[in-house]
């Protein structure tokens, strides 16, 4: 699996990666970067939620709908074949 890289570096095109979430995560989990031009193409308002990190998991539901802010990310691994 890959090294952790600061979350400046991650993509910023809805990819799911690994995130590291401090007082959040208990272990790496899933999340996404969404965009005002992801939420404008999605739901027809580039002001639908706040543009940042959300959990990849559960959505949506209230909770879900809060932006977070990892420190560090790394890509997903290859699934099994």
């Amino acid at each position: 699996m890959s090294e952790w890289k600061t979350i400046e570096s991650a993509p910023r095109d809805g990819t799911d990666v690994f995130v590291y979430v401090p007082g959040d995560s208990l272990y790496p989990t899933t999340a996404h970067y969404l965009t005002s031009e992801y939420f404008l193409a999605e739901y027809g308002d580039k002001d639908y939620m706040e543009e940042g990190w959300y959990w990849s998991f559960g959505y949506p539901s209230d909770f879900h709908e809060c932006v977070i802010e990892p420190t560090h990310w790394m890509p997903l691994p290859e699934p099994p074949k």
